[in-house]
């Protein structure tokens, strides 16, 4: 299993360098990450489980094409947030990863002639895994039905309306919330600086503006450089 991630992960790395020459805004980076520097990265884990140390790689990898030589910078935390909330929709590659897991082993728990059915059959996880979850039954050879049976333990199978897309981004929400439950997210500093103003909206704004991602990217470093350099906000 470890054999494929150590020669996916060493390409991210050299696509990520090669890419960084390109002349790309804030915005487009992060969507050429999504799109395409990571998009074997989604295919195989789909397949196989990720091992962490080689998320941990990725996320190294991306964050350097995203950062290297600037002086803007913001913490990954904030990048990962959603649009409104201040960030850019990161994508965190551990989460998202085991998010494509689940969905495709919960599609191919609903074919009765896979292999993958007959087994969560044979070990009681069918439908909604039991809460708490119980993997010890699963030998640990078959670690993606382990990740199965632990993680869909506390997330809703879809609805008939809930399409594919739908189910996976709210596969990915979820598990993103539970790994970082009890851990306290620090709020930007522009944000402490001024709690009054309904941040929400000033985020949706800037992202909602009938101008390029080129200038909406500088708008956002300027707000934040500026509130790093400077200890007053600009909405004041």
């Amino acid at each position: 299993m470890n054999g494929n991630w150590t020669l996916q992960t060493p390409r991210i790395k050299t696509n990520a360098k090669q890419a960084r020459i390109r002349e790309l805004c804030l915005a487009q980076r992060i969507r050429y990450i999504h799109s395409i520097l990571l998009a074997t990265i989604w295919f195989n884990a789909q397949i196989l489980p990720t091992p962490v140390k080689y998320t941990k790689q990725i996320t190294t990898a991306i964050l350097w094409f995203i950062w290297k030589q600037a002086i803007f910078r913001v913490p990954t935390a904030t990048l990962q947030k959603l649009q409104h909330q201040g960030g850019w929709a990161l994508h965190d590659v551990a989460c998202k990863c085991r998010a494509l897991l689940l969905k495709r082993v919960w599609i191919q728990s609903k074919k009765e002639q896979m292999m993958t059915a007959a087994l969560l059959s044979k070990w009681g996880i069918v439908d909604h895994p039991a809460n708490p979850p119980t993997a010890g039954r699963i030998p640990k050879t078959m670690a993606y039905l382990i990740y199965y049976a632990l993680d869909m333990a506390y997330i809703e199978t879809p609805t008939l309306m809930e399409t594919n897309k739908l189910f996976t981004r709210r596969l990915y929400s979820t598990i993103y919330e539970m790994d970082r439950a009890g851990n306290v997210t620090q709020e930007m500093r522009i944000v402490r600086s001024s709690p009054t103003v309904n941040w929400n909206r000033v985020w949706r704004n800037l992202h909602s503006s009938w101008v390029s991602e080129d200038r909406i990217s500088t708008w956002y470093a300027y707000m934040i450089l500026y509130q790093q350099k400077n200890d007053y906000s600009l909405y004041t």
